[in-house]
C-alpha cells in the first residue's frame, strides 16, 4: 500500500514536469483574469442589473482572495453599475467568450500533454471551446439563482420553525454548493477531453482531488495574505491584479495536476487489469 502511494506520487512529480504544468498553469492564469472583468458585467445583467445581489456574490470571494483583490473587483461592479451602457454588455459578452474559450483551449491542450496525446486546436476544438464556454457562465449563473433562492427559502423556514437556526447553516452550505460547481465543471472537462479509444477511469476522482485542493488553497491563500500587510508596498496598484493572477496560476496548477491524477489512477487501473488477464 505505501509502496503504491509512493510510485503513485513520484508519477505524479514525473508528469509535473514533464508535461511542463507551470507553463500551462500560467497561460490559463493570463486568459481567466482577461475573462473575470467581462464576465462580472455579464452576470450583472444576467441578475437584472441588481447590484445589491451582484454584490452579495462577490462577498464570496472575501473567504478566497485578499481584501485587496475583492475592493478592486466590487470597485470595478460599481463602475458598471453606474455607467449602465448596452455596448459595454455587448463588448463584455465578445470578450467573455473569446477570453474564456481561449482559457478553455489552454486546458485541453494542457491535458492532452499530461495524458501524452497530440491534440491540435483545429475547428471541432474551437467549437468546442465556445460551447463549454457558454455552459460555464449557464452554470456559473443557476449557482448563483440557487445559492440565492436557497437562502430565501432557508429563512422561510427558519420564520415558521424558530428553534431550528437553518439560515445560519446557508453560511457554509453555500460553499458547498460552489465545490459542487467546480467538481461538476472538472469532471465534465476531465471526462470530455479524453479521447474515446483510450477512456481512463478515474475522472471523478481527479475531479474530486483538484476541487478538495482548491479549496484548501483558497482558504489557506486567504489565510496567509490577510495576514500579512506588505504586498501593497511591493506592488502598489498593481497588488489586486498580482495576487489574483497568483491565485489563479495556483488554481491552474492544481486544475492540470487533478487530471494527472486521473492519468496515474488510470495506469494503475490498467496494470491491475493486465495482471488479472
Amino acid at each position: 500500500m505505501i509502496r503504491r502511494i509512493v510510485r503513485n506520487i513520484k508519477r505524479l512529480g514525473e508528469l509535473y514536469l514533464k508535461s511542463n504544468i507551470p507553463r500551462s498553469a500560467a497561460a490559463l492564469a493570463y486568459s481567466l483574469t482577461m475573462s473575470l472583468f467581462p464576465l462580472i458585467i455579464c452576470l450583472y445583467t444576467l441578475l437584472g442589473s441588481n447590484y445589491e445581489r451582484m454584490l452579495q456574490v462577490l462577498e464570496l470571494a472575501d473567504n478566497f482572495l485578499s481584501p485587496e483583490t475583492t475592493r478592486y473587483l466590487k470597485s470595478f461592479l460599481l463602475y458598471v453599475a453606474n455607467n449602465p451602457n448596452p455596448a459595454m454588455l455587448a463588448a463584455a459578452l465578445a470578450l467573455l467568450l473569446t477570453t474564456a474559450s481561449a482559457a478553455v483551449r489552454m486546458m485541453r491542450q494542457g491535458l492532452t500533454e499530461i495524458r501524452g496525446e497530440k491534440g491540435g486546436v483545429g475547428l471541432r476544438a474551437w467549437f468546442f471551446s465556445f460551447l463549454f464556454s457558454l455552459a460555464f457562465v449557464a452554470v456559473l449563473y443557476f449557482g448563483i439563482l440557487v445559492m440565492h433562492t436557497g437562502q430565501r427559502f432557508l429563512e422561510l423556514v427558519e420564520k415558521a420553525l424558530p428553534a431550528l437556526p437553518v439560515s445560519r447553516a446557508w453560511n457554509w452550505l453555500r460553499f458547498l454548493v460552489l465545490g459542487g460547481l467546480v467538481f461538476l465543471t472538472l469532471w465534465g472537462l476531465y471526462a470530455l477531453t479524453e479521447r474515446r479509444r483510450e477512456r481512463r477511469k478515474g475522472a471523478a476522482s481527479g475531479a474530486l482531488a483538484a476541487t478538495a485542493g482548491i479549496v484548501l488553497m483558497s482558504w489557506l491563500f486567504s489565510v496567509c495574505i490577510a495576514a500579512s500587510s506588505r504586498y501593497p508596498l511591493v506592488y502598489g496598484s498593481l497588488a489586486s491584479i498580482i495576487l489574483l493572477m497568483f491565485w489563479l496560476l495556483l488554481c491552474g496548477q492544481l486544475i492540470f495536476l487533478g487530471a494527472a491524477v486521473q492519468v496515474v489512477l488510470g495506469e494503475g487501473s490498467s496494470k491491475k487489469q493486465e495482471k488479472k488477464e
